[in-house]
């Protein structure tokens, strides 16, 4: 399938995503593994933004926007953003160092308050947030976050050892989690926030 033909087109805007999950299908393996090859990810962060870029198409389709072209250019372009736009989130938030995170950790559990943290107080207080509202979530989120950015476990190695059926499905059991995360420590540090407006 090169083409979505306006039948298929049709079928996509009713809400039939089985002509999506052929393009899906057609163009996965080139797709991903150019961008491994020539943009030095992940195979993980290479399935992820391929999916973005097939949610991309699927919107652009839904509004009418889409203009028909070379299927596996488009989505390799889309994916390229996506993960270009990805690499500068991440590199932007790496506030610090992922072992002095651990060894924090460790000296906290270990001697308490009489610990030495090689954090910055700032960094201590986004680790102990995190903590916090990770203890907050359901046992799922818990294992699986914990698993993937503590333990360093990828989703696809997740996937098979945690009886997922797939990798979208476990992707998007992460993203949702993530999501929640995020949430509970906005929450928690506007809720501090208040708390220090009315002493």
């Amino acid at each position: 399938m090169s083409k979505l033909t306006r039948e298929l087109l049709k079928r996509i805007k009713s809400g039939d995503n089985e002509p999506l999950g052929d393009v899906f299908i057609e163009h996965f393996d080139y797709c991903t593994q150019a961008l491994v090859k020539y943009n030095k990810c992940s195979i993980d962060d290479a399935k992820d933004v391929y999916m973005d870029a097939i949610q991309v198409l699927r919107d652009k389709i839904i509004k009418n926007q889409f203009v028909d072209q070379n299927m596996r250019g488009y989505l390799l372009t889309v994916a390229k953003n996506k993960l270009k736009n990805k690499q500068l989130k991440d590199h932007r938030h790496l506030e610090f160092n992922l072992e002095k995170v651990e060894a924090y950790l460790i000296e906290k559990k270990r001697f308490g308050n009489e610990a030495k943290y090689n954090l910055s107080p700032i960094q201590q207080q986004k680790v102990d947030s995190i903590l916090l509202a990770l203890k907050k979530m359901n046992d799922k989120c818990q294992q699986l976050i914990y698993r993937h950015y503590y333990e360093g476990f990828s989703l696809s190695e997740l996937q098979k050892e945690l009886g997922y059926g797939s990798y979208a499905s476990i992707k998007t059991t992460i993203d949702r989690c993530r999501k929640k995360l995020n949430e509970i420590i906005k929450n928690s540090i506007h809720h501090f926030n208040t708390k220090k407006d009315e002493n």
